[in-house]
């Protein structure tokens, strides 16, 4: 086979023929063989496709796997079609909140940042930047600017600029009873020397200082626990001290003076050792000494005399009559009556008179009813002495 000076295309190789091909990295093959002509064609297969193609190919974006590409002319129209990532959301959102050059250290924008990083003082506010520091007040403007600060820093004071004049803003007056300001000196002294917690007042528990404690009833008292402390208990007694308290209240020698029904002191107490002394005492009534009384004490006045009181006066008697027939009445009761008449003969125009010549006194005599209706009694119920209402007691006396 003749070598062709020029091949236009695979097509112009017969099959059967010799052909030499050299590699683009120097290597020499030699290809030869039936179908020649098909083998050295190029063969292309895309992503998407599943065969080779040879010939003339056309490649589309679906081939290579772009078949959700959009097409786009321009820099300007967003990538979109298929998927939304790059329109609504991830890096696309990000961008969307960067900030227009346009704005910087513009109105309504945002502040620059100068070379050392700090915002410029042309972009703050005028409060900010209208603190003005002088070493000291002499070398304050002679005319200073109204809604300007000026700082002393030798004495750290604040002045303003009234218009006419430096006002001082850190001159407070000092605090009196009648208007606010600040402590002085000596106030602030007293200060520190108040304990932390002076202003929360805790009660001392020292001895001398204690609350009564909580808690209690009724018929409890407080008790000594130790210095200054004391304790609800109730009252217990032991019966040495029940004892001792009877011995306080009835001590050995008490007379105790027992009336009909009532309870003798041995079963009424339940201690002691009682003793009846009725007889030391019996048949008597009990009169205050001084007086016409005796006195007390004394051995032979222990019981004194028996007897009603001496009757002194005058009697008159008017059971008799003048003349010839004499008559008298001698059946009177009570404590007087007449007991006999003697006829006497009267001298003078008066004859044959009588009267009573003798008057008796009979304590017998008389209805008087004692209380309990026994019995009638007399006057006071006996003849040989005087005798009240009564009843009879025993008398009874501790003796250990």
């Amino acid at each position: 086979m003749a070598r062709p000076d020029l091949l236009d295309n695979c097509t112009e190789i017969a099959d059967n023929d010799i052909v030499m091909v050299t590699h683009t990295n120097g290597i020499t093959e030699t290809i030869t063989g039936a179908n020649l002509k098909t083998q050295i064609q190029t063969k292309v297969k895309g992503n998407s496709e599943s065969t080779y193609r040879t010939g003339e190919v056309n490649i589309t974006k679906t081939n290579i796997g772009l078949g959700n590409v959009a097409n786009t002319g321009d820099s300007a129209t967003p990538v979109s079609g298929g998927t939304t990532k790059f329109t609504t959301g991830g890096a696309y959102t990000e961008l969307a909140k960067k900030v227009n050059t346009t704005s910087v250290g513009a109105a309504n924008g945002v502040a620059s940042l100068d070379s050392s990083g700090k915002v410029p003082s042309n972009q703050l506010p005028s409060y900010v930047d209208d603190v003005l520091e002088y070493t000291a007040k002499a070398d304050f403007p002679e005319t200073g600017e109204t809604g300007k600060i000026y700082v002393d820093k030798t004495t750290n004071k604040s002045w303003r600029w009234s218009g006419s004049a430096y006002i001082e803003l850190s001159s407070y007056a000092e605090a009196t009873t009648s208007a606010s300001g600040l402590m002085s000196a000596a106030d602030k002294t007293k200060l520190n020397g108040i304990e932390s917690s002076a202003n929360n007042y805790v009660h001392p528990t020292t001895a001398g200082n204690k609350h009564i404690p909580s808690g209690g009833s009724s018929g409890q008292y407080l008790k000594y626990s130790s210095s200054g402390t004391a304790t609800w208990a109730g009252i217990t007694l032991s019966d040495s001290d029940k004892n001792t308290i009877f011995d306080m209240v009835h001590p050995i020698g008490e007379i105790y003076v027992q009336f009909p029904t009532q309870t003798a002191p041995q079963t009424l107490y339940g201690k002691g050792t009682w003793t009846e002394v009725t007889s030391t005492y019996a048949g008597l009534f009990f009169r205050a000494a001084g007086g016409n009384a005796g006195t007390f004490g004394t051995s032979s006045v222990i019981k004194q005399a028996e007897g009603l009181p001496n009757i002194t006066g005058s009697i008159t008697s008017s059971g008799y009559s003048l003349g010839a027939n004499i008559s008298g009445d001698t059946t009177n009761t009570g404590a007087l009556k007449g007991e006999e008449f003697n006829k006497k003969t009267a001298s003078g125009s008066s004859t044959n008179a009588t009267y009573m010549s003798k008057i008796s006194l009979d304590a017998s005599n008389g209805n008087t009813t004692v209380p309990d209706g026994a019995s009638t009694g007399k006057i006071y119920g006996n003849s040989n002495h005087v005798t009240p209402v009564n009843t009879a007691i025993k008398i009874w006396k501790r003796t250990a």
